[in-house]
């Protein structure tokens, strides 16, 4: 199943059940829900911010995201409240391309 809303509106998409999410600065700050794996972000209009789930309860929780553009603007992800990932509250994906997966130990969040 597919879901492509537009512009207009808050842009997402999510792609056959896979846990796909396509993110834009309207989406912003976006928090993750349970059923997403994949977290593509579009900059070109802005900066976005991707708030993390918590990491207790969910030992092995993998979540992948990534920059998609080549614009100037920044992809942040912040982890929920004190939890950590990699020992830091925020990671920042900069560049076209740069991505973060993550995994969670039922504490905090690791960089793998």
């Amino acid at each position: 199943m597919v879901y492509w809303v537009t512009s207009d509106v808050i842009t997402a998409a999510k792609l056959n059940r896979n846990g796909v999410v396509g993110k834009v600065v309207g989406d912003s700050p976006y928090t993750i829900v349970e059923g997403d794996d994949i977290i593509l972000c579009d900059c070109t209009s802005g900066a976005i911010t991707i708030n993390l789930l918590t990491a207790v309860g969910r030992t092995g929780k993998r979540i992948d995201i990534k920059k998609i553009d080549s614009s100037a603007y920044a992809v942040t992800i912040d982890a929920n409240g004190t939890e950590t990932i990699d020992g830091a509250l925020t990671q920042t994906c900069y560049g076209q391309y740069d991505s973060y997966t993550l995994i969670s130990d039922g504490t905090n969040w690791s960089i793998i």
